[in-house]
């Protein structure tokens, strides 16, 4: 009866969905992010312009935040997932009574701080948020400099949900789909400089259920989808001539990387320019390193590394160009949980030997591979205990600070002792990726592909809004080294493995061709009943993801070790990652004691399986990679759904959400992870590991090695992540960092 209990929130949920308007056939609505190839590289391009990569620069920029006059409306949710073309823009102009006119009399409506969710918000756990699903118009007006005309200039949103629309001075600029990710418009040729502008956006975010083409599509999902423009949001002025990003990625361990750095030119002029490169250590002392988001803000002593450090492009008007690097740091310092070491590359573009544009990115020395069953980071085996996170507070929703993102992650480094992180069923704040690369908090991250059933598959294969979704938490996060393993989807049925299985193949090939950056992809798949047809669609990803309910929603406590140990024989490959485990405490803690039973009951069997034990030795037959305790913190779920359907308050959490109160379970966790902590879950390192003063001139020399090179760039056969030459490196071996 219990475990009836416990699924009837998906029983409920499908019979709802007839009644809740199920989507036989889906919106025309199109992805907005496209890739073109340019000089060899997959660049991003979003509504027809270069993708800007979102982290914080030192350029001019007009903070969008504050007071806007907002109306709540009852949207038309058929005609938002309308393709927009000069018919659907004017259909939702007309719907909108001139909503998007700079002569539009919004004197009457109320006001909205942004960012910020539109539901009117508790302040506390012991309430529900309110359950706001539907339309909102939000205006403002904004001065922009008049010396600002000349250049390109972006309004970026870090994310808004569910599908916006934005007008600048009464003109259409764009339409984007997807509550999670940040995207942008180039808004140049719509202002008026010198002047005051009048900004309108349409926010559309039907019920949660009522459009099954939308990403997530499900009713009762288990946690709180909220409407309106949730996060940071901002004007950028970026030179006619500019940098739009720049792509890092570690080939090996031992300083090698690769650097591709886009250049648009957004005059009519063809032009060359000069990108140089620099890069420094940070400073993990610097009073901005927890404080400041800006990497260039924690820029400490310079890094000496070998390989060319300019390149002259030649842009053509309104085009892009890329200029490629293969520099090796000397004497690197790798970025590990224990030991979460940064650079920052600074980058200088130059035009007739003037500088007309920075950009700074936050990067680190870091590989992840899979190789016989072992997860390993820069070489070593791994065995990361952690927990997973919802992005929400009581009293601002999603809507995330610096500040309140640096709090969690904080208790879960240096509190609960967590070396792993699953930042929830979507991607969070950008900011929260460059917290954990700086506090040293191995992620992953996935996008809210969650309980997607047979009907759901088949829109996602026709309108591929969850691989733009994907694309987008790529490219924002491209460059942070604590990003291990990107996530494809959340407890789907296992009577729909064979659409799985489709679906990761295609997401898998779009990672491999347009987002090589050599990381791993995994899902997160119930190890219930029918778990053996589900296993078939690990095929074409690296890391087998699963949520290990055993004694909580299916069979018993000790189930989970003939899962692990049949896992094994199975697919001896495969890492295994918990992507779940847990148990709710109820409202009032009444059921704090049979919470902890759930973590002392479970973790035996995980630690008897973990690829390292508390010492750090290698465990040869274990194949868990890590843990997830689902959550660190209680969070609102069910969207306002009955109560009989599900409580509004979800209390896995090993903390209320005031942060501060503890359950009893959450010290039992903190010290059962310390051991692995303490020696920072990973293993003995390679032999072929460079050491030695990065103040030495040599390039790059191994003296400490035994492989007998003077160069780890050259072939030998030490098995090195970069060994292309190497007859044994494992090249084949999925997600491979060689």
């Amino acid at each position: 009866m219990r475990r009836l209990l416990d699924h009837l929130p998906l029983l409920v949920g499908l019979l709802a969905l007839p009644t809740l308007g199920y989507a036989d056939v889906p919106g025309t609505l199109a992805p907005t992010l496209e890739f073109q190839t340019i000089d060899g590289v997959q660049v991003p391009f979003q509504s027809g312009v270069p993708l800007m990569d979102f982290e914080p620069q030192q350029r001019e920029t007009i903070d969008m935040g504050g007071t806007w006059k907002k109306e709540r409306v009852s949207l038309d949710h058929d005609l938002s997932f309308t393709k927009r073309d000069a018919a659907t823009i004017t259909a939702i102009e007309t719907e909108g009574g001139g909503r998007h006119t700079a002569a539009y009399d919004d004197s009457a409506w109320d006001t909205r701080t942004l960012p910020g969710v539109e539901a009117e918000m508790p302040g506390n756990e012991s309430a529900p948020p309110e359950a706001y699903h539907d339309g909102v118009w939000y205006r403002r007006t904004v001065n922009v400099p008049a010396d600002w005309e000349g250049g390109r200039i972006n309004f970026a949103f870090l994310s808004a949900n569910y599908i916006l629309d934005l007008w600048v001075n009464g003109e259409w600029v764009g339409v984007h789909e997807g509550g999670y990710t940040p995207f942008a418009f180039d808004i140049s040729d719509d202002l008026n400089y010198g002047a005051v502008n009048q900004i309108a956006v349409r926010v559309d975010k039907p019920p949660p259920g009522s459009r099954q083409d939308a990403v997530p599509g499900w009713v009762a999902m288990d946690w709180w989808s909220y409407t309106g423009v949730i996060q940071g949001l901002y004007l950028v002025k970026l030179p006619a001539t500019h940098i739009v990003r720049t792509n890092v990625v570690a080939q090996d361990y031992n300083g090698k990387f690769a650097v591709d750095v886009v250049v648009a030119n957004a005059d009519g002029g063809d032009t060359d320019a000069e990108v140089s490169i620099e890069i420094f250590h940070a400073d993990p002392d610097d009073p901005d390193y927890l404080t400041d988001p800006d990497p260039s803000k924690i820029i400490g002593d310079t890094a000496k590394f070998d390989g060319a450090d300019s390149a002259t492009v030649s842009v053509d008007g309104n085009d892009v160009a890329v200029a490629r690097f293969s520099p090796t740091i000397r004497s690197p310092r790798r970025w590990t949980p224990d030991e979460p070491n940064l650079y920052v590359l600074k980058t200088t573009l130059r035009i007739g030997g003037n500088i007309v544009d920075t950009h700074h990115t936050q990067f680190g020395i870091r590989t992840v591979e899979r190789d016989s069953g072992k997860l390993l980071v820069n070489g070593r085996v791994a065995f990361l205990p952690g927990v997973a996170r919802h992005e929400e507070w009581p009293d601002t929703g999603r809507t995330a600070s610096w500040e309140r993102i640096r709090d969690d992650i904080e208790i879960l480094r240096e509190d609960l002792n967590a070396l792993f992180f699953r930042s929830g069923h979507y991607p969070s704040h950008m900011y929260t990726y460059l917290l954990t690369d700086r506090l040293g908090l191995a992620t992953m991250v996935e996008i809210p592909v969650y309980w997607f059933l047979g009907w759901n598959w088949d829109h996602e294969e026709q309108r591929r809004i969850a691989q733009q979704m994907f694309r987008e938490m790529v490219l924002s996060n491209f460059n942070r080294p604590s990003v291990l393993m990107w996530g494809l989807n959340n407890e789907p049925p296992f009577l729909f493995w064979e659409k799985i299985l489709a679906y990761n193949e295609r997401m898998t090939a779009d990672h491999d061709d347009n987002l090589p950056d050599r990381r791993l992809i995994t899902q997160s798949p119930a190890a219930g009943a029918g778990w053996e047809k589900l296993a078939a669609s690990i095929a074409p990803i690296d890391v087998a993801g699963w949520t290990l309910y055993y004694g909580v929603f299916y069979d018993e406590y000790e189930d989970v070790e003939g899962f692990l140990d049949t896992h094994r024989e199975t697919y001896p490959d495969y890492p295994i990652v918990a992507t779940e485990f847990g148990l709710w405490s109820n409202s009032d803690d009444s059921n704090s004691q049979e919470q902890e039973d759930a973590f002392t009951n479970t973790w035996p069997y995980f630690a008897s399986y973990a690829a390292l034990d508390t010492e750090g030795n290698v465990n040869d037959d274990g194949v868990l990679a890590a843990t997830s305790w689902w959550c660190a913190f209680n969070w609102f779920t069910k969207n306002g759904l009955p109560e009989f359907i599900g409580p509004f308050a979800q209390t896995m959490g090993l903390i209320h959400q005031d942060r501060t109160t503890w359950k009893p379970v959450a010290s039992t966790l903190a010290e059962a992870y310390q051991p692995y902590a303490d020696f920072g879950g990973l293993g003995p390192e390679p032999d072929d590991y460079v050491i030695g003063d990065d103040d030495d001139d040599d390039a790059g020399d191994d003296d400490a090695s035994d492989d007998d090179t003077a160069d780890d760039d050259s072939a030998s056969d030490d098995d090195v992540a970069d060994d292309d030459a190497s007859e044994d490196d494992d090249d084949d071996d999925a997600g491979c960092g060689c």
